[in-house]
């Protein structure tokens, strides 16, 4: 099968997070029968490792695609679609997989990572932690472009997405009359305080950034009722894990703050985020080299800066391996996470020819790098 012919398999199986069942067995068979060692039900999941060992000294690659699809309401019902690209990937990292199997002329260990969760639900570290990829050296991805960042018959070397947080706070005051405010304390007044403090809260402007409340929900009352509790919700990215937890700190104390002014309680969750990128430049050189053979030089694309997060960056905090997550332009449309996304199937080619290229650059001895 080819990469196309792959990806329509896969993207008629849409599954979403922890459910990818029919996905992960359609791919552990498929790398079966290319001779890779695959393990199944990564650590409890459905996360799919399959390894692939030349039998000649040299690095240990991981190749990693996302399995899971996007769960929407249609005609008042749930269903699963493949509106992020998931899909592709896997489709991408299949046939390369198949391709360097045929070949049988690397050096070094080949691992295949198709991990389940990737959309906000600890699908990297489930895989992370079944211990089977403690030997990894490096690390590489490829993902669609939204087409404002590239078009068919483009790719990045580089995409740098931001550390996300998601903090939920509870604000918590006293329910009373609303003619007679001053005997209760208002919790909608103190998370509206505290919106307009996180308003004023900058980072630095030469990083990509980005601090928004998403959420304001009060208990339920009628509108003479003092509410006694509101809940918040905030987002939170940095491109950069030094800035990001500085910001993190300023959206603590404004909360505390607004608490305090307003005489409320603060329940605030532990403030956590997922890393943000940092990149190996030889990996990201051998990505640039191999999108210019395959595209041209009019093909290759600067590197691409998103506030998206992206659970991919937990490999290189975690495992301590080097990393690289490539961009493949594809006409997308309308955007990625649209019940309706659409893209240029051809472009899949292009992209496992590139990720195809790179894996070959990257798994050859040490010694000759």
């Amino acid at each position: 099968m080819d990469v196309c012919e792959v990806y329509k398999v896969l993207h008629g199986m849409p599954e979403t997070a922890h459910q990818e069942y029919r996905t992960s067995a359609f791919l552990a068979a498929r790398l079966r029968e290319m001779g890779f060692d695959v393990a199944e039900g990564v650590n409890g999941s459905t996360g799919v490792v399959g390894t692939l060992d030349s039998g000649r000294p040299g690095p240990v690659l991981g190749l990693r695609a996302d399995m899971d699809a996007l769960p929407f309401e249609r005609e008042g019902k749930t269903c699963a679609i493949h509106a992020c690209g998931h899909d592709a990937n896997c489709a991408m990292v299949l046939t390369v997989a198949g391709r360097l199997a045929r070949k049988n002329a690397f050096s070094g260990t080949l691992q295949v990572i198709f991990q389940p969760a990737e959309e906000g639900d600890g699908g990297s570290r489930s895989v992370i932690g079944s211990g089977l990829l403690s030997g990894l050296d490096e690390i590489a991805a490829i993902h669609l472009l939204e087409s404002g960042d590239g078009r068919a018959g483009q790719a990045s070397p580089a995409v740098y997405h931001c550390a996300s947080s998601q903090i939920r706070a509870r604000l918590l005051g006293v329910s009373a009359h609303g003619s007679k405010p001053h005997l209760g304390i208002n919790a909608a007044e103190a998370a509206v305080l505290a919106a307009n403090g996180l308003s004023a809260v900058h980072g630095d402007p030469a990083l990509v950034h980005s601090l928004k409340v998403t959420q304001i929900v009060t208990a339920e009352g009628g509108l003479n009722t003092i509410p006694a509790e509101a809940l918040m919700g905030i987002d939170l990215r940095c491109e950069d894990d030094r800035e990001m937890e500085r910001l993190a700190q300023k959206v603590r104390k404004v909360l505390e703050c607004a608490a305090e002014t307003a005489g409320a309680g603060l329940e605030l969750q532990p403030i956590t985020y997922g890393p943000a990128p940092v990149y190996s430049q030889a990996m990201r050189q051998s990505a640039a080299d191999s999108i210019r053979e395959v595209l041209g030089e009019q093909g290759l694309l600067r590197d691409v800066h998103t506030t998206v997060g992206e659970d991919f960056h937990y490999y290189a905090a975690l495992l301590g391996c080097e990393a690289i997550y490539m961009g493949l332009g594809a006409d997308v449309s309308p955007v990625l996470h649209h019940p309706d996304m659409c893209f240029d199937v051809r472009a899949l080619e292009h992209g496992s020819e590139i990720l195809s290229r790179f894996a070959e650059k990257r798994l050859c001895n040490m010694e000759e790098r």
